[in-house]
């Protein structure tokens, strides 16, 4: 991907973040228990005082959620592993709704 096309991409899914911001403690959780001794960095970081969402960040060391965090590459360069982490995220959300409702579904029919 030119870095052109992968700038595009970055700015409109940060456009998204920002229009629909999220807390999301449990996905945050989610990404540094698969991650341990990290930090949780938000990808599309909040700008001008406006809150992004939580669901778009991947694990980073330390030193480089604060070193890194306004170098447009690196935080395009992140955004994949973002993408991968939400997905993998719903995934898990899918399922646990899948078997919450098989429970219920047993349970009525006792």
């Amino acid at each position: 991907m030119k870095n052109d096309d992968a700038d595009i991409l970055f700015k409109g899914l940060r456009s998204i973040a920002l229009q629909v911001p999220f807390e999301c403690p449990e996905f945050i959780e989610f990404v540094k228990a698969h991650n341990p001794g990290k930090t949780f960095h938000h990808v599309c970081a909040s700008t001008f005082g406006l809150k992004s969402t939580d669901l778009i960040g991947v694990a980073v060391e330390g030193s480089e959620h604060f070193e890194r965090q306004k170098e447009r590459e690196w935080l395009i360069s992140k955004m994949p592993e973002g993408i991968l982490n939400l997905l993998r995220f719903t995934e898990l959300i899918v399922k646990e709704n899948r078997e919450l409702k098989s429970i219920i579904k047993n349970n009525n029919k006792e």
